[in-house]
């Protein structure tokens, strides 16, 4: 009996994926500290938004109608921070140390990675062109481009940035996923 659990046990491990658990789970915890700090912020960054909609309700609305208008906006920021603190919290509350669960959990965090670079590079694109455009128009009409030009450079640093990151991201972005979809194989087939 006990060769027959040596030999098991032998072929377990040999058919076991080589995951430094412990890595895995200071990995996503680390993520998820900074998901809570970034809720956290932006919980204290919409309360303070409704608190500044409800201040110039107050001290500088005109009239009663934009003070309304104000007031029922100052909903809005502080209604959307609880949602996604709510939300952000009920993952905090789902942790788990099951492998597969952690690697399901890396490979949503390098797409969610993934699609906010590429985002942020289309809009930080977009910005730079308008304020291409801006400038261009600018100069030619009023003749004080200069300060509009150095905008256009800092912001073309800005988007050097953001593109490259991107592109840095998304060619190691297939080989993170299969890396990831290994192990969850190899961890689904030990089973």
């Amino acid at each position: 009996m006990d060769q027959k659990f040596k030999n098991w046990q032998q072929q377990y491990q040999q058919s076991t994926p080589d995951v430094d658990t412990s890595a895995l789970i200071k990995q996503v915890s680390k993520a998820q500290k900074k998901e809570q700090t970034k809720a956290w912020l932006e919980l204290v960054l919409g309360a303070g938004v409704s608190l500044y909609c409800i201040y110039v309700a107050l001290v500088f609305a005109a009239s009663l109608l934009s003070s309304a208008l104000f007031v029922a906006l100052s909903a809005v920021p502080i209604g959307f921070s609880l949602w996604s603190f709510k939300l952000k919290q009920n993952n905090w509350q789902q942790q788990s140390v099951d492998v597969n669960q952690l690697l399901a959990i890396k490979r949503q965090q390098l797409h969610t990675q993934l699609r906010y670079w590429r985002v942020n590079a289309a809009i930080v694109s977009g910005l730079w062109l308008a304020l291409l455009v801006f400038a261009v128009f600018d100069y030619a009409y009023f003749d004080n481009g200069s300060q509009w030009l150095v905008i256009v450079c800092v912001n073309a640093v800005v988007l050097a940035a953001t593109v490259a990151r991107f592109s840095y991201l998304n060619s190691k972005f297939e080989q993170r996923s299969n890396d990831i979809a290994a192990l969850l194989e190899g961890t689904r087939g030990a089973e």
